[in-house]
C-alpha cells in the first residue's frame, strides 16, 4: 500500500465488521502499540448534540494560549483527515499512509477492527508521537463502550442527552444517559449542560459512585445573554467572571456549548494549564466548526447545518427564524433512516416554503420518497431529488435574492452539499 486513497480505502472496507461496542478489541489495538493512550493528556466529551462544537471551541481557545492541541471528532464532512488534527490543521496525507501501515503491521493477525476503533488507535498513535500538550476526544456513540473511552481525562464533558441510537444504547432516556455517563472516571470533574431532571439524576449518581465533582451550566456555571444577534455574553464562572464574551457560532445552543467550554477551561486552569483571558476571547470569537450554521453564500443566503434530531432541529428552528432575514425559505433535506425523521419534520417542514428531499451517498440514508411519505401530511411544495448535489443546484435555480437556503438532516448530506458548492465557488459559477 503506498498511497492515501489506498489507506483510507483500507479504512472504509473496514465498516464491514460493523459496530461494535466494547473496549476489548481497542485496548488489544492500543497495547500492540505500546498504549499511546497512557501519554497523551485529554478532555474526553459525550453527549448527544454539541459535542463537536464544544471540542472546537475547547481546541480554539487552547491554541490561542500557546498549546499543542490535538482534537479527534466525528464524522467528517469532506474528507476523512478532517477527524484527526493538530492545531485545528488536518492529519497530513503521508501521515494517515504511514499510520495505517504501521498499525496493521503491529496489530495481532486474528484481531477484527472496526472503522472506529481502527481511526481512534490512528489519533491516539499519532497524538503521542506529536507530543501535544492535550488531546480533546469526540465519543462515537454513547460512551461506556465507545472506543474512546479508554483515557483518563483531565475533564469530562457530557453535552446533553436525549433518545439517539437506540437500537445500540437503550430505549429510555436512563439507559442512553448511563451509556454516556460511564466516560465519568474516578475523581475527575464532570461538567454538563444537561437540565432535565431524569437525565441529571443519572448523571449526578454516576458523579457520586465515582466521587467526581460535577459541575452544571445554569448553576456552578452560569451565563447572561448581553445581545442575541451576534452571541455575546457575559460568563459567571466557578473561578472567574468576563464580561462581553462573543462566540464566532451562531444560534443561542453555541452560547451554551461556549459556556460549556469555558467551564473545562476552568477545571484546565485549575489543574495547571495557563489559559490567558486574551486567548479566551479570542479563541471563542474565532472558533472555525463548518457546517454547524454555517453560512456559505449571500444572495441567496445558503446555510448549512447538520442538525440530525428533533432537539438539534429545534435550535435550527429558533436560529432561522431569529438570527436570519428572509422571503422564502427552502430546505434541502437528507436524513438517516434511523433517525427520529418524524420529530424533525415537524420542527423544520412549517417554516419552509419549499422543501426538497434528498439522499447522500450512504448506507443509512432514508429513500426520498420514504421521507416524502412521512412529509406529505404538512401539504407544503415537495420535490424529490435522488442526489445531493442536484438537490443544492435546484436549489440556487428556484431561489431569488432575498431567499434563504437551508441544508440539512445530517452531517453526510451537509459535508457533499458543502463540497458541492465549495466546487462551484471554485469555478466561478457562484458568488
Amino acid at each position: 500500500m503506498n498511497s492515501y486513497l489506498n489507506s483510507v480505502n483500507y479504512l472504509y472496507d473496514l465498516q464491514k465488521f460493523g459496530i461494535k461496542l466494547g473496549l476489548k478489541n481497542i485496548l488489544s489495538i492500543l497495547k500492540h502499540l505500546d498504549n499511546p493512550h497512557e501519554h497523551v493528556r485529554t478532555v474526553h466529551i459525550a453527549g448527544t448534540n454539541g459535542k463537536g462544537s464544544i471540542a472546537a471551541m475547547l481546541s480554539s481557545i487552547l491554541i490561542k494560549a500557546g498549546y499543542k492541541v490535538g482534537l479527534y471528532t466525528s464524522p467528517h464532512l469532506v474528507s476523512f483527515r478532517e477527524r484527526i488534527k493538530l492545531n485545528e490543521k488536518p492529519i497530513s496525507k503521508i501521515e494517515v499512509i504511514r499510520l495505517v501501515e504501521e498499525i496493521k503491521t503491529k496489530i495481532d493477525t486474528h484481531t477484527s477492527p472496526t472503522f472506529f476503533e481502527f481511526t481512534t488507535a490512528m489519533a491516539m498513535l499519532h497524538f503521542a508521537k506529536s507530543s501535544v500538550d492535550i488531546a480533546i476526544l469526540e465519543t462515537g456513540m454513547g460512551g461506556r463502550l465507545d472506543a474512546t473511552n479508554v483515557v483518563t481525562p483531565l475533564v469530562t464533558i457530557i453535552s446533553n442527552v436525549s433518545l439517539e441510537h437506540k437500537d445500540y444504547l437503550g430505549n429510555t432516556l436512563k439507559a442512553i444517559t448511563n451509556e454516556k455517563a460511564g466516560i465519568i472516571k474516578r475523581g475527575i470533574e464532570v461538567i454538563t449542560a444537561e437540565r432535565k431532571p431524569n437525565v441529571l439524576a443519572v448523571i449526578k449518581g454516576c458523579c457520586k459512585k465515582n466521587s467526581s465533582p460535577l459541575f452544571r451550566v445554569g448553576e456552578d456555571i452560569r451565563k447572561r445573554r448581553v445581545n442575541n444577534k451576534n452571541n455575546r455574553f457575559h460568563y459567571l464562572g466557578m473561578d472567574r467572571q468576563l464580561f462581553n464574551l462573543e462566540v464566532g457560532l451562531k444560534g443561542e445552543h453555541q452560547v451554551v456549548n461556549g459556556v460549556t467550554a469555558l467551564g473545562a477551561v476552568e477545571i484546565l486552569i485549575r489543574k495547571g494549564y495557563e489559559v490567558p483571558e486574551s486567548a479566551i476571547y479570542q479563541g471563542l470569537k474565532e472558533v472555525n466548526w463548518p457546517g454547524r450554521l454555517e453560512v456559505i453564500g449571500e444572495n441567496p443566503t445558503v446555510v448549512l447545518d447538520g442538525a440530525h434530531n428533533p432537539v438539534a432541529a429545534t435550535c435550527l428552528r429558533q436560529a432561522l427564524l431569529n438570527e436570519f432575514s428572509f422571503h422564502s425559505l427552502i430546505l434541502v433535506m437528507g436524513i438517516m433512516r434511523d433517525k427520529d425523521i418524524k420529530g424533525m419534520f415537524k420542527r423544520l417542514i412549517p417554516i419552509a416554503d419549499k422543501v426538497i428531499l434528498t439522499k447522500p451517498a450512504y448506507e443509512r440514508a432514508a429513500d426520498p420518497h420514504y421521507l416524502y411519505e412521512l412529509g406529505a401530511f404538512y401539504q407544503k411544495d415537495m420535490i424529490i431529488n435522488q442526489s445531493v448535489d442536484e438537490a443544492v443546484k435546484l436549489a440556487l435555480s428556484m431561489a431569488h435574492e432575498h431567499d434563504l437556503i437551508c441544508i440539512t438532516g445530517s452531517l453526510y448530506t451537509v459535508g457533499e452539499a458543502r463540497k458541492y458548492l465549495i466546487r462551484l465557488k471554485v469555478r466561478n459559477r457562484w458568488n
